[in-house]
């Protein structure tokens, strides 16, 4: 994958601007490129229609501008092709996805039958492009320490793109200025408060909820070094065997690893296989509760 990458951009890089073989090479590298994206996938092996192929050819607009204009200036060093094309990508994916792209989607998916197949594609559809589209807010950002925000974050975008899904029904897109994110983003700022409340009453693993805030004895290990040590011992090899459904991969182990050695959720996501960052965060919390009693020398 990543040398059949750096081959088509050495392939545009050896053509001269403006050629036809550039222009050519160029193509090839955006329909490259276009195979790993989130979102505006088939469906069921169909061919794209409406709004959907309509977008896809707008990112393939876009990725074709965004590309003539850099591809000239990377080193195929730093970073690396995959990471430098996956960088391109998201910057076409917040010009393109706009608010009044965003509205168009909603209300097709309103339109779907419940209960459909249709249905569950375009409601998976939106909810790809709200994520790769940059445009959901980050509420009370500066009232906690930026590990406990983070965890707060994940959890209340898992928990509001859910709402989204259940209740796509009760968007009226005639209603105020009808842009579609500002009904997600009111009910984001509203759960991220009680999602807050309820992590800083919980009992769940120290260091992945608010390790800045318990205080550490000066000699003993730290409560990250202490959590590691219990990762990596294991017991019973509880969190290795737990791991998400249909990627042994991704067990809790390593995600709780990466977690510690400061990796955030997309890079782990990448890591373990494009895991969708709403699943690894869901996962993660669910079995920071289950296993909470392992850690709980690590408070003291």
């Amino acid at each position: 994958m990543d040398e059949q990458l750096q081959q088509a951009i050495e392939e545009v890089q050896r053509c001269s601007l403006g050629s036809e073989e550039r222009e050519s090479a160029l193509s090839a590298l955006v329909k490259h490129i276009l195979r790993s994206r989130k979102v505006f996938r088939f469906c069921q092996g169909q061919p794209l229609w409406g709004i959907y192929e309509e977008v896809y050819q707008r990112l393939k607009v876009r990725l074709t501008e965004e590309l003539n204009s850099t591809i000239d200036d990377y080193n195929l060093e730093n970073p690396s092709v995959r990471e430098w094309a996956s960088n391109r990508l998201n910057i076409v994916y917040r010009s393109a996805i706009d608010h009044a792209l965003l509205k168009r989607l909603a209300i097709e998916a309103q339109n779907q039958e419940p209960g459909t197949e249709l249905r569950q594609y375009a409601l998976r559809e939106l909810v790809g492009a709200i994520q790769v589209s940059g445009r959901l807010c980050h509420p009370h950002r500066g009232r906690w320490n930026p590990q406990f925000y983070e965890l707060v974050y994940e959890e209340t975008v898992n928990q509001t793109l859910i709402y989204v899904c259940q209740k796509i029904h009760l968007y009226n897109p005639n209603r105020g200025d009808g842009k579609f994110m500002n009904w997600v983003n009111f009910k984001l700022d509203k759960k991220f408060l009680d999602i807050a409340q309820q992590f800083r009453n919980s009992e769940d693993l120290p260091n992945l909820s608010e390790i800045e805030n318990i205080p550490t004895p000066e000699y003993p290990p730290s409560i990250a070094n202490c959590i590691q040590q219990v990762i990596e011992r294991d017991p019973d090899n509880l969190f290795t065997k737990t791991h998400i459904r249909g990627n042994q991969k991704a067990t809790f182990k390593a995600i709780v690893l990466a977690r510690l050695l400061g990796k955030s959720w997309e890079e782990i996501s990448q890591e373990l296989g494009e895991i969708p960052v709403a699943t690894l965060s869901g996962f993660f919390y669910r079995c920071c509760k289950k296993f909470s009693y392992l850690f709980e020398q690590c408070r003291y």
